[in-house]
């Protein structure tokens, strides 16, 4: 339990001050394009400003054999392990 509860800790630290991965590597970042969509400050799905984020998500769980840390949170994956940018569907909208 105190092993999963400094793993929890030290994950949410390098998420909310340093900015990291779990090898100690800068975040990549942004392109210029994406960085003109964001609101800087205002809302990130990382950290939280009134709504739960991906930092409040993180939890462990212990066990007699193993510690496992993690986030029940769908697009936490994707902040994890990456994603290929998606194909656009073809079609048309009802009513266009």
């Amino acid at each position: 339990e105190e092993i999963g509860a400094l793993l929890e800790n030290s994950t949410k630290r390098r998420i909310q001050e340093e900015k990291t991965d779990p090898e100690g590597n800068r975040w990549v970042a942004w392109s210029a394009a994406y960085d003109a969509t964001r609101d800087h400050g205002r809302h990130s799905l990382l950290i939280s400003n009134g709504n739960p984020g991906l930092l409040e998500s993180i939890q462990h769980f212990s066990d007699s054999e193993a510690v496992r840390i993690g986030s029940n949170l769908i697009y936490a994956a994707i902040h994890q392990f990456g994603a290929d940018p998606a194909k656009a569907r073809e079609g048309s909208l009802p009513g266009a």
